[in-house]
């Protein structure tokens, strides 16, 4: 067993092809979530403007960031444990990717329809609303897709080898996770306390 085996579901420049193509479907994500919102019709874009702002009158008036916080981590926990369990049951590391695709349809639907509203402050408010926490956690989950599907290689490799251990290789994946997953909480505490701060600020 190699020493490096401890890392070798981490970053390395032979994969590089796997981490493009997971960014690309994150940014295919992003332009089919914003080709969906410019193509709602006036009657839905007015019916999606009106929850949204019911959303922030709500938010206003009675937000509370440990409530938010808590909801927020109990996703998280389910999208990384999805991902873990992916990349243990070897053929279902594909859905890896459609979770990545997934993220990119929400904010860029999200970011299109708040940029086509509030006038000139649409964009800012785009901005104040999904950068803060996705610079953390869009990192994060591109690193814990990736590791699922490299992980699930490897292991799909062992089944047809002679070499029956996993050893290193395993707890090289099981701390992949935890450090993706701790990077997501960080993410989840800056959209529970910082966002809405700075979006409040853009609403004023």
């Amino acid at each position: 067993m190699r020493e490096n085996e401890f890392l070798s579901t981490w970053p390395q420049k032979k994969y590089f092809l796997l981490y493009l193509g997971m960014f690309i479907f994150f940014l295919c994500g992003v332009g089919w979530g914003a080709r969906e919102a410019i193509l709602l019709d006036r009657q839905e874009k007015e019916i999606v403007v009106q929850e949204a702002a019911k959303l922030l009158n709500t938010v206003r008036q009675s937000y509370n960031p440990e409530t938010v916080f808590t909801y927020t981590s109990g996703q998280l926990f389910s999208i990384y444990l999805l991902l873990f369990l992916l990349g243990l049951s070897v053929i279902g590391f594909p859905v890896a990717f459609a979770v990545v695709f997934s993220r990119g349809v929400m904010l860029g639907f999200t970011g299109a329809v708040l940029a086509s509203q509030n006038s000139g402050k649409g964009v800012f408010l785009a901005l104040a609303a999904l950068l803060p926490q996705n610079i953390v956690y869009l990192p994060s989950l591109l690193l814990a897709a990736s590791g699922t599907v490299v992980f699930a290689i490897k292991l799909f490799k062992v089944y047809f080898s002679r070499e029956k251990k996993l050893g290193f290789t395993f707890a090289g994946y099981v701390v992949l996770m935890v450090f993706a997953a701790a990077a997501a909480y960080g993410a989840a505490a800056i959209e529970a306390y910082l966002s809405p701060k700075i979006i409040f600020y853009f609403l004023k």
